[in-house]
Order: C-alpha cells, then sequence, then structure tokens
C-alpha cells in the first residue's frame, strides 16, 4: 500500500514538474517572438474593442521575451448582475487560457459564448499588433 501511494506521488510530482516547464508551441508564439526579439522587455498591446450583446470587450496583452506573459480586460460588460456574474466567471477563465495556449485559440466557456468570441477578437487583435 505505501509503495502504491509513493510511486503514485512520484508520477504526480513529475507530471507537474514537466508540465510547469512546458510552453504551447506554434506558429504564434514563434512569430510573436521575432516581433520583440530586437527590444527584449516587456511591451503592451491592446486590442481592438469588441461589440458583444450585453457591450463591450476589450484585451490587453504584454510580451516578453516572445510570451505572452500578462492579460488584462480593462473593458468589459457590467452594467447589469447578470453580466458582472457571466464575466467574473469567464474572464479569469479566458486569461488562463490565452497564458496557456499562447494564442486566441481558447475555448467559448460554457454560459458565455458572447464573452467569449468577444475576448477572442479583440484578443486577436492585440497579437496581431504584436507581431508587427
Amino acid at each position: 500500500m505505501m509503495r502504491r501511494f509513493t510511486t503514485l506521488l512520484l508520477c504526480a510530482v513529475s507530471g507537474a514538474v514537466l508540465t510547469a516547464g512546458y510552453r504551447a508551441s506554434g506558429a504564434p508564439v514563434q512569430d510573436l517572438r521575432r516581433a520583440t526579439a530586437a527590444a527584449q522587455v516587456a511591451r503592451t498591446f491592446d486590442g481592438r474593442v469588441a461589440r458583444i450583446p450585453s457591450g463591450t470587450i476589450q484585451v490587453v496583452i504584454t510580451v516578453e521575451d516572445g510570451f505572452i506573459t500578462l492579460v488584462t480586460v480593462p473593458v468589459y460588460p457590467d452594467a447589469t448582475g447578470v453580466s458582472q456574474q457571466i464575466n467574473q466567471d469567464a474572464l479569469p477563465t479566458l486569461m488562463r487560457a490565452t497564458l496557456e495556449t499562447q494564442s486566441a485559440d481558447v475555448d467559448t466557456v460554457s454560459g458565455a459564448t458572447a464573452t467569449s468570441e468577444g475576448y477572442r477578437e479583440s484578443l486577436q487583435s492585440a497579437i496581431d499588433e504584436a507581431r508587427r
């Protein structure tokens, strides 16, 4: 019994260590690396304000050494209790997914389809700006 627990614990720790060192690969990250390679400093890029049924949303990213290191959403619908609740749950999920995927290829959050679509639209425009 103790051996199984020890083996399971070692596997879990090894998996966590390997996952922590993993960076998503793909064209978006490579393009961002080239775009920011000369400066090697953190730069901020504002996405376009996207219209969604409940208002507007805007994503701002910080890129450092070719990686998205910070995502903020300074503009989002919060005029109603429903909008506040949806965005309180959806925005942190979308922001985490962006840092994990290093792209605008993030899944739609259940119950927040319009927010997710507007978020992706604004995020993609920020990424496009960073590539220039």
